[in-house]
């Protein structure tokens, strides 16, 4: 074979494994595509039906919610008890009071400051006395001062609580396999859950309890609640100074009315400690040179303790106080966990 035929015999090799090659790509059937994942997409795909995801919901999250709001009543329960724990540590004051009162510095000091007998017009005696029960025994500043650490305390238990609650539903949605959550709605949780109080406390009355707890608890600002509150003592102890003023009648009535205007003008002392005042005038005079003085003193000294106790846990009439406001709160709570969730799991699972 010469040098031509084996030329054409190589190129006609080439051409027909050509024809071949292009036979096959182009008769060939396509290849099968890979599905798209639902991260791939950028949206979830939990393959779970409604229904499905409800009873997950039902069986899963629904005791995480129950076992959050049973924790919150605890720390509500803990919260009062650490406000009466506080108000009844004003009792230590009383016999270093009754001492005060009595002493011959301090009668000496009340009997200059009566002057003539219109003295009963003049509030330079109850701001003396009611300075004492400040020092002594309790002031407005101070029992705010405590419900306000017991509140701080509560928030702290409520939001340790919600946390907890999380990392339990994170690890139940984790077990299940086939429903997935966005991570980042697990991080909104606080910030909705803090939108919808809000929106809570706003269809209140500006001036309720409830709605200063609930500001207070997804602010973390204190202060509101505690001042309504010690405005809820002062009227409950107004109302037992004076009806106790009246059944003792002589100077203790003529006194006590007075004791609730000095308390509002000494400063920090306020209402609740110039009611205190003026009852502990009336009975400085009425009872001063009696036997029983002391024993006498000591009771009206508990009971508007009592009072104070009362006036913070159950309000002015019992329908006001923290107790009710605690209870609405950890209620409201429960609500809007089970909203948010249910939102977030159930109907927000699948885009």
């Amino acid at each position: 074979m010469n040098a031509n035929s084996k030329s054409i015999a190589v190129w006609s090799t080439v051409l027909i494994g050509c024809v071949i090659v292009g036979a096959y790509v182009l008769t060939r059937p396509a290849p099968e595509l890979m599905p798209v994942t639902g991260d791939e997409q950028g949206v979830v795909d939990s393959r779970l039906s409604l229904e499905e995801r409800e009873k997950f919901f039902s069986s899963s999250i629904d005791p995480q919610i129950a076992k959050a709001n049973a924790a919150n009543r605890q720390a509500a329960e803990r919260c009062v008890q650490q406000i009466e724990s506080s108000v009844d540590g004003y009792r230590k004051g009383i016999s270093p009071f009754v001492k005060d009162i009595n002493s011959w510095g301090t009668r000496f000091a009340v009997t200059r400051r009566l002057g003539s007998d219109w003295w009963y017009k003049d509030t330079e005696v109850t701001s003396f006395v009611g300075k004492k029960v400040s020092t002594h025994l309790f002031d407005d500043k101070r029992i705010k001062a405590d419900i306000n650490s017991a509140l701080a305390q509560f928030r702290q238990e409520v939001l340790a609580n919600e946390q907890s609650m999380l990392v339990n539903i994170r690890a139940a949605v984790d077990a299940h396999g086939e429903l997935e959550i966005p991570e980042d709605q697990f991080d909104d949780f606080a910030k909705i859950v803090e939108g919808n109080m809000i929106e809570f406390a706003g269809t209140l009355a500006k001036d309720s309890i409830v709605g200063g707890l609930v500001t207070e608890l997804v602010s973390g600002v204190g202060g509101v609640a505690a001042t309504k509150l010690v405005y809820l003592i002062g009227s409950r102890i107004a109302t037992m100074t004076v009806f106790s003023a009246a059944a003792a009648g002589g100077a203790t009535a003529a006194t006590t009315g007075g004791g609730a205007v000095a308390g509002t003008t000494v400063g920090p002392l306020g209402t609740a400690a110039g009611f205190v005042g003026g009852l502990a005038v009336g009975l400085v005079i009425d009872w001063w040179w009696s036997k029983s003085y002391e024993a006498e003193l000591t009771t009206r000294l508990n009971e508007a303790i009592d009072n104070v106790k009362v006036g913070a846990v159950q309000g002015s009439d019992g329908s006001d106080g923290l107790l009710i406001a605690l209870d609405k709160a950890c209620e409201q709570l429960q609500l809007t966990y089970n909203e948010t969730l249910y939102t977030q799991i159930v109907q927000g699972a699948v885009r």
